[in-house]
């Protein structure tokens, strides 16, 4: 016997019998992100990484809260992907999903959407702490947004800054107990909100935020639009980010603002197969030429809409051409810049 024995032990120095190690149960590799992130949204080479980074690195603090927990903050012009990218990394990893906007949360005791009234509702829906909570237009919390289109009213000055110190208690992780304020909903009573579990993701314009960074930098001559990838976190603190807030975001990305072609890809890619799929419903073809998609992105590009403005052009003018069709028993309409500019279809009748 004591030679299977022997052999057991030298089996197991050389590492034969022993037990794999248990795969992580939630993490997801980066390039499961990344590659989706590429074949679905459009431009943004900063962020794509960035944000596959940073959602691969949750689902491996779901696992191991050894490893941290990444706090990012995406910040560039509105309308140039942010959302979309980010419910797209949440649909591939099925992390739940609660966004809002900064200019819609209102400071502890005042009336409207606080950001414990966020968590209830996370909550309530999801029956955890863990997933992503999106807080976009945070830039409209800081003096330097404030400055600009609130004409630097002391009052507002001081509730935004509550906001970012509430904001701030919750990234360090405080734990809510429900139904200790009015607004907490029965069926959460005897619950808890570990906010330490939760994936909190910042956006926000930030426009003006470049003249801090040419400030600091010096670097004049470097384009507008390059200038922005220069920023560190003491350009936000400058534009009005409490100091602590900015220096606990772990991950920066830089969102660029999409040119016309961009933006007519982008509303081919997302808005054409719908409209000629609600066209087709009522056995109606829609011929909806490139004009027509590049005269929605320019004006959008001209009013600095970006895609979103481009689609609520197109759907402005597709929504009554669906009308008009539906109401002259068409059953083939083109759709061309000309329409486009003019609102409808011409049509003899």
């Amino acid at each position: 016997m004591e030679p299977a024995v022997s052999s057991r032990k030298a089996a197991k120095s050389r590492g034969i019998g022993k037990e794999a190690p248990k795969p992580l149960k939630q993490y997801i590799h980066p390039n499961t992100f990344f590659e989706a992130l590429e074949a679905s949204v459009v431009g943004q080479p900063d962020m794509k990484p960035k944000l596959a980074y940073a959602f691969s690195h949750y689902t491996a603090f779901l696992d191991d809260a050894s490893v941290g927990r990444p706090l990012p903050l995406l910040y560039g012009p509105s309308g140039a992907g942010k959302t979309y990218a980010i419910e797209l990394c949440c649909k591939i990893s099925g992390l739940p999903l609660s966004t809002i906007g900064g200019a819609g949360v209102s400071p502890a005791g005042y009336k409207g959407t606080t950001l414990r009234d966020l968590l209830s509702e996370h909550f309530d829906t999801h029956r955890r702490s863990e997933g992503v909570i999106f807080i976009d237009e945070i830039d409209k919390w800081c003096r330097g947004y404030i400055n600009q289109y609130e004409k630097g009213d002391p009052e507002v000055v001081n509730m935004n800054m509550t906001k970012q110190a509430e904001m701030l208690r919750y990234m360090e992780g405080e734990t809510v107990r429900f139904l200790e304020e009015g607004k907490d909903v029965d069926s959460l009573k005897g619950e808890t909100f570990d906010t330490n579990r939760t994936f909190w993701i910042f956006a926000g314009a930030f426009v003006g935020l470049d003249r801090h960074i040419n400030s600091r930098t010096g670097q004049e001559q470097i384009s507008h639009d390059d200038i922005w990838e220069h920023a560190e976190p003491i350009d936000f603190i400058h534009y009005g980010m409490i100091e602590e807030f900015a220096n606990r975001i772990n991950a920066w990305s830089w969102v660029r603002p999409l040119d016309a072609t961009q933006v007519i890809t982008i509303l081919d890619i997302q808005d054409v197969p719908k409209w000629k799929t609600l066209f087709a419903a009522m056995n109606c073809d829609l011929d909806l030429d490139f004009s027509a998609l590049a005269t929605a992105a320019s004006l959008a590009i001209h009013n600095k809409r970006g895609p979103r403005g481009a689609k609520m052009y197109l759907n402005r003018v597709l929504g009554d051409v669906y009308a008009q069709a539906g109401r002259l028993g068409l059953d083939h309409v083109r759709v061309d810049g000309q329409v486009m500019t003019q609102g409808r279809l011409e049509v003899d009748v």
